[in-house]
């Protein structure tokens, strides 16, 4: 039970910082889509 739930842990620790890195490029990425409309 506890090597399982290091595990699901641990997995959701890496999808975390996955969804935090989407979020932050999805954040940034209107700015250069108006720029490349210019």
């Amino acid at each position: 039970i506890l090597f399982l739930s290091g595990v699901q842990l641990f997995s959701l620790g890496i999808l975390g910082t996955y969804v935090g890195k989407i979020y932050l490029e999805t954040k940034h990425r209107p700015k250069f889509v108006i720029a490349e409309k210019r």
